[in-house]
């Protein structure tokens, strides 16, 4: 059994962990400045390096036969857990047929994700042979995106629908504007892998300089009375996620135990089960549901594990 990257599957756990303090809106019942800082800033690096850890393992899709068996098998993915949680998104009574429609094209809540995987892994296998125009395809994407986000949150156009249009979450978190940019990103990074030839210090410091980004463009926002709401697409992402993942990537440290890359994909997709229910049945403020659904989570990420060495599609 080939070894996997040790630091790379513990990330992955980690930022699992940050996209159910996204959802549960962790800190936001104690600390208005620590609520902003973490989910809607650090914790935002989450989905874009997920993009770059699908892209820099698409590599090996070199085919349409490779091709069409990776999009059949992210497409049951999301077939299964659409499923999954239709009781929470299949309600006519409350929602038009064009919106039960846009959320099955698009994906309820946190599943929105895999239709963007798959929209960026087309782009990608287009152009997988011209790089050049593919990044620069990508980084404009980015960009775009990060400039619907900003209008709409600050209002730039005069007229009131725009702005609510641009602000809009499918407007802007999608395949095109956030999935494509980084999921390339980490297609070029294993096409290149033999070219890259950085010193360590040199990504751990932009690492930390994407970081400090970060940090101080959610603070920014924060104290900006001009803002009106929270944000996926942050500039400094384009700089923060790429060269964590180099960093990470380059370590050698492996490990023989290949469960431990499912337990992110099944807190992923289970935790807003738990997020609802506890809502529900209890009277936890935010913080708690979300540290309780970390837990919940995590133990339930065994028996789907379980699972899913009998049913394929569920991880």
């Amino acid at each position: 059994m080939e070894n996997r990257n040790l630091v790379l599957d513990a990330t992955k756990i980690l930022l699992a962990i940050m996209v159910v303090g996204i959802h549960g809106q962790f800190l936001i019942d104690t600390n208005d400045l620590g609520y902003y800082i973490s989910t809607q800033g650090l914790f935002r690096i989450a989905v874009p390096f997920f993009f770059i850890v699908s892209g820099f393992y698409f590599t090996s899709i070199n085919n349409s036969h490779k091709l069409t068996y990776w999009l059949k098998r992210i497409s049951a993915l999301y077939v299964f857990w659409m499923v999954f949680y239709i009781y929470f998104w299949m309600k006519p009574q409350l929602y038009s047929a064009s919106e039960i429609a846009r959320t099955i094209l698009i994906g309820y809540h946190h599943l929105w994700y895999l239709p963007a995987m798959i929209g960026a892994a087309i782009m990608t296998y287009l152009f997988r042979k011209n790089m050049r125009v593919g990044f620069i395809l990508s980084i404009l994407l980015f960009i775009t995106g990060v400039l619907i986000q900003y209008s709409g949150n600050y209002d730039f156009f005069n007229t009131k629908s725009i702005n609510e249009t641009m602000n809009t979450t499918y407007m802007h978190r999608n395949f095109l504007f956030i999935g494509f940019p980084f999921f390339y990103i980490g297609f070029l990074f294993n096409r290149l892998r033999t070219s890259i030839n950085v010193q360590p210090w040199i990504i751990s410091t932009i690492t930390l300089s994407g970081l400090l980004l970060l940090l101080f463009e959610s603070w920014f926002n924060f104290n900006n009375e001009h803002n009106h709401g929270g944000f996926d697409n942050y500039l400094s992402l384009i700089i923060i996620c790429p060269a964590l993942f180099l960093w990470i990537i380059n370590l050698d440290l492996t490990t023989p135990i290949k469960n431990l890359a499912l337990v992110s994909s099944a807190i992923y997709f289970i935790h807003p089960f738990f997020i609802l229910l506890l809502k529900k049945v209890t009277e936890l403020g935010h913080t708690h549901i979300s540290l309780l659904t970390i837990l919940l989570s995590a133990f339930s990420s065994y028996i789907l594990i379980k699972m899913n060495y009998r049913f394929k599609f569920i991880l």
